[in-house]
């Protein structure tokens, strides 16, 4: 059996399989990591200016600016207890023509393309919404790429926003500018008010709540890019295994919105790597059980949404990165998986037979090289990093002898 470790203060969270000075750097986050019931700030700002959409390497970014061209309070994106490094004053000269608009602007910040981001930094700011929503008009920045369909999903959720929401494609100054501070800052705190908005938006979306069910759910990665997301070596060979166990198995990127939340409030147990798609349980309505497949090392910003929801989560350290000798890393590297500690751990929950075991042999560090590889190769060519290249031939060379 697994002996589970937790951390004063942090009831419902233990952590399996973690050497002690892992848990010890885990717990020294305790302290910085917190959960307010009272709501976050509001900021109004009277003939605020939006900038346009901004561009990786512009000086302009993301913020609302008041008359002095300063950036307003709680307006940029947070990372930490400071806003973010990269935050300047705008270079006067390079924001162009400023249209003016008479209308009252409520900001939503700047919607990020990585789901679990846009969930934490943009959903999180709606959540006075309901209050502003007769006398403002929903506005945005966004990236000069196209935005995935989750993003309009999740902001119709959100009664009386999506049909009014406006993209600001132009630097627009407003008569005045609500600015609702996060309720999510990354790596630093969370807010209730984020929690009941998520609640309502699921109500929204389920109309009708579904029964729950004893089946386990299991949130698989396998169907992602190796080349481009983190993925899993040997997670189809796990997929299969559950799925001969009673799980249901579902990729979650195949699914809608409101689909991956109706199985969030139908399953109580989630078995899932840590990743973005764990962040979809802030929808849960109820009391859930996850089980989180990681390595050593845990974001903090997970911690934060474990805390604002009902149920346990339980971390198993089973997943780990091979040491292959090249000095170099990628920013998304597979995983292999130890597939005794997630036996052990499913045992544990009962959620598979006592006896269980898998049928056929696991991949090994041969297969874990390919697959590096081939990430490797795909990251090198759109980049041109010369040295993560190298390393990919470096690796080949010895998969030939």
């Amino acid at each position: 059996m697994a002996s589970p470790q937790t951390i004063d203060g942090w009831n419902g969270l233990d952590f399996r399989f973690f050497p002690e000075s892992c848990v010890k750097r885990i717990a020294a986050l305790r302290d910085q990591l917190a959960i307010h019931d009272t709501p976050p700030k509001i900021n109004e700002v009277v003939g605020g200016m939006i900038a346009a959409r901004t561009r990786a390497g512009a000086s302009v970014v993301s913020g609302v600016y008041d008359r002095s061209s300063r950036l307003a309070d709680g307006s940029v994106p947070f990372r930490g207890r400071t806003v973010w490094k990269r935050i300047a004053e705008p270079e006067t000269k390079k924001l162009g023509r400023i249209f003016d608009d008479s209308r009252v602007a409520y900001y939503l910040g700047y919607a990020n393309v990585h789901y679990g981001h846009f969930l934490l930094e943009t959903i999180s700011r709606a959540w006075a919404w309901r209050d502003y929503k007769l006398e403002c008009v929903p506005v945005f920045q966004t990236p000069p790429t196209r935005l995935p369909p989750f993003v309009r999903a999740f902001f119709e959720l959100i009664p009386g926003l999506s049909e009014n929401l406006e993209v600001v494609a132009k630097a627009t100054r407003f008569s005045r500018v609500v600015v609702a501070h996060p309720a999510f800052v990354i790596a630093h705190e969370a807010f209730s008010e984020f929690k009941r908005l998520c609640v309502g938006m699921a109500e929204r979306a389920l109309r009708d709540f579904p029964a729950r069910t004893e089946q386990p759910l299991y949130l698989s990665r396998a169907g992602l890019n190796p080349a481009r997301q983190r993925t899993l070596l040997g997670e189809e060979r796990l997929e299969r295994f559950l799925v001969q166990q009673g799980f249901l198995v579902v990729r979650p990127e195949t699914l809608s919105v409101v689909e991956q939340i109706t199985l969030m409030n139908t399953h109580k147990y989630i078995v899932s790597p840590l990743g973005s798609a764990c962040h979809t349980r802030l929808f849960a309505c109820g009391a859930t059980t996850c089980l989180i497949l990681s390595g050593d090392r845990i974001n903090s910003n997970y911690l934060l949404c474990d805390r604002l929801c009902q149920g346990g989560s339980h971390y198993a350290n089973v997943l780990s990165l091979p040491k292959l000798g090249v000095g170099v890393h990628l920013p998304a590297e597979p995983l292999m998986i130890d597939e005794d500690r997630v036996l052990s751990l499913l045992r544990d929950f009962g959620l598979i037979n006592s006896g269980a075991k898998f049928s056929e042999s696991g991949p090994g560090l041969k297969e874990y090289k390919r697959r590096w590889v081939l990430a490797a190769d795909e990251f090198s060519r759109k980049s041109g990093d010369a040295a993560i290249g190298n390393a990919a031939r470096e690796i080949s060379s010895t998969l030939e002898n």
